[in-house]
């Protein structure tokens, strides 16, 4: 019998066996060592140990990134997408959402001091009020300093603006109407 007596990091990776294969489950966006200790057991009852460890270095997108989301439809994002809030999916190339209710995909990696987002935006079909945004982070995790920019939907019409935060103080820089649902952003 082939069992996993202990792992000093399971939130960095998850080791099991099934039958005499040993899986190991990556966490998303986690980096760092284990060590895994296997055991194999006889039918005598007599067992051998051994350990080995698992180093997981941080993913660093390399820059320029570009994501065509030309992969097959579905609820995958990619290995460079971790979706943090909502319903996100991949639908004819595009990055769609699949249920009604706010979304948020974060791009993972990125390291850079000069970071140049944008995005083509379609918000054909989407009623009043609703909104999508692109925000790059300037310092610190969370969202207290960044930019973000924001292509939404009034009952008047459509528009598009720019937003910079500091220390959690949100100012805008500049808004403007735009002709119709789609646009880069």
């Amino acid at each position: 019998t082939l069992t996993v007596t202990d792992n000093t990091n399971t939130g960095l990776v998850t080791a099991t066996f099934v039958g005499t294969t040993l899986t190991l489950d990556y966490q998303p966006n986690q980096h760092g060592t284990a060590t895994i200790t296997v055991r194999a057991t006889d039918l005598a009852g007599e067992w051998v140990e051994d350990s080995f460890d698992v180093t997981v270095n941080p993913y660093v997108v390399s820059l320029p990134f570009s994501d065509e989301f030309d992969r097959a439809d579905g609820t995958e994002l990619g290995a460079d997408w971790v979706e943090s809030l909502g319903n996100l999916g991949l639908g004819g190339q595009r990055l769609v959402q699949l249920q009604d209710s706010e979304a948020v995909a974060v791009l993972t990696g990125l390291e850079a001091a000069d970071v140049s987002i944008s995005a083509d935006i379609d918000l054909s079909g989407t009623a009043a009020g609703r909104s999508v945004a692109l925000m790059a982070r300037s310092q610190g995790p969370g969202d207290a300093n960044g930019y973000w920019g924001v292509y939404f939907r009034s009952d008047s019409g459509y528009a598009a603006q720019i937003w910079k935060n500091v220390d959690g103080v949100a100012t805008p820089l500049r808004s403007v109407s735009v002709p119709g649902p789609s646009g880069n952003l």
